[in-house]
């Protein structure tokens, strides 16, 4: 069943993943930056993960992984909820880094933009076509839900 949610929140997720690409690019010029350019660079990664990614994973965990748990059963999104913990830690480890470290910083970027990936690529390809399962009002309430939470989508990295 064709829905209208499921290309809005794999375009939502496109978005994201804009964005969250480029912090291979910054991990790899980091080296070349002064260590007030790597502040500057950091605290806007920083600040694109506070406004964008946090809160669309707050509000997946509010609407979209409840209904996915009504299908496949209670604790079924335990690890999804387990990667924005993930998440969330690299975040503060990239908050409390010494931009002098650059091979910490470089392997902190790396290391989250993996794990957003994955996370995204499980979403995508196994829990959001689970909800063509669920009643078409239901699906466009969701996506309503979803579609109100502010984010950035663009890095200023």
């Amino acid at each position: 069943m064709a829905t209208s949610t499921h290309p809005g929140f794999k375009a939502d997720h496109a978005r994201l993943r804009k964005s969250i690409d480029e912090f291979r690019v910054a991990a790899r010029e980091l080296g070349e930056l002064s260590l007030a350019e790597r502040e500057l660079l950091v605290a806007r990664i920083i600040a694109f993960l506070d406004r964008s990614v946090i809160p669309y994973a707050d509000a997946e965990e509010i609407y979209i992984y409840p209904a996915i748990e009504r299908l496949l059963g209670e604790r079924a999104m335990a690890r999804m909820l387990r990667d924005h913990v993930v998440i969330a830690d690299f975040i503060e480890d990239l908050s409390s880094a010494d931009v002098s470290r650059t091979s910490e910083l470089q392997e902190t970027l790396y290391d989250l933009q993996g794990v957003l990936d994955t996370h995204f690529d499980k979403e995508d390809e196994i829990y959001l076509p689970l909800l063509e399962e669920l009643p078409l009002a239901e699906q466009e309430r969701l996506f309503q839900a979803m579609a109100e939470v502010e984010v950035e989508v663009e890095a200023e990295a």
